[in-house]
């Protein structure tokens, strides 16, 4: 199995599902310009805010702050489109893909490593059994009822007022009972960082990049459960 493009593919689906989006900081390090319906707005050198997102059915990456205090973003393929474009590990888009006078591209990268074996004991459930018990309680039922008038407002309101007693119930009742033990366990736990770059470049040249900040999780493989003891 090509465990490079499994994990590769773990992280697109990610990015296209739960996670939803690449975050952190861009690095320009030649201004280019951002096309959009009212013009053209130049990213100047610095450090920017940048994000590509998933929303629905498309995505996009935005750019905010820097120098010049800017908010921007820019379309990128449809949510299906962008699916099937992904080549070799990464995205490549060309300007005139994306309607833009620079080229994208993306690359997702995970990287997994296993930690070394852990034994230990846990609590089971042993066995259950059900048992009839004859079981006596007090309860508080009605006794009696009467009822009860006063005069408000010109006319006679009335409503019932309740007695009760405590009343001895009894009967037999089933109820489960469980009995617990423990076992043994081996197991190993993984853990997966998820990361990527998000690059800029036009005329031949690198414009900008962008470092996905990254997520972390970990998850505990079990290989192997004992008999549940007491």
């Amino acid at each position: 199995m090509n465990y490079s493009k499994l994990f590769i593919t773990l992280a697109l689906g990610c990015f296209l599902g739960a996670c939803g989006k690449l975050e952190g900081t861009l690095k320009v390090n030649d201004a280019f310009e951002v096309y959009q319906k009212k013009g053209a707005i130049t990213v100047v050198e610095g450090a920017y805010d940048a994000k590509v997102s998933v929303s629905g059915s498309s995505t996009k990456m935005s750019i905010k702050g820097g120098p010049q205090k800017i908010s921007t973003s820019f379309k990128l393929p449809k949510l299906e489109q962008f699916k099937n474009l992904w080549r070799n590990d990464e995205l490549n888009l060309k300007g005139d893909q994306i309607g833009q006078p620079f080229n994208v591209k993306i690359v997702l990268t995970n990287e997994v490593t296993d930690g070394g074996t852990t034994r230990g004991t846990e609590s089971c459930v042993y066995d259950t059994r059900e048992i009839r018990e004859y079981i006596c309680r007090d309860e508080r039922v009605v006794s009696g009822s009467r009822e009860v008038c006063k005069e408000k407002d010109g006319r006679q309101v009335c409503h019932t007022e309740y007695e009760y007693r405590n009343e001895r119930v009894c009967g037999y009742e089933t109820r489960t009972i469980t009995i617990y033990g423990e076992r043994n366990y081996e197991g190993y736990t993984s853990y997966e960082k998820r990361g990527g770059t998000v690059t800029l470049s036009q005329g031949g040249g690198v414009v900008a990049r962008m470092f996905d900040k990254g997520a972390s999780r970990s998850g505990f493989n079990r290989t192997y459960t004992g008999s549940c003891q007491r």
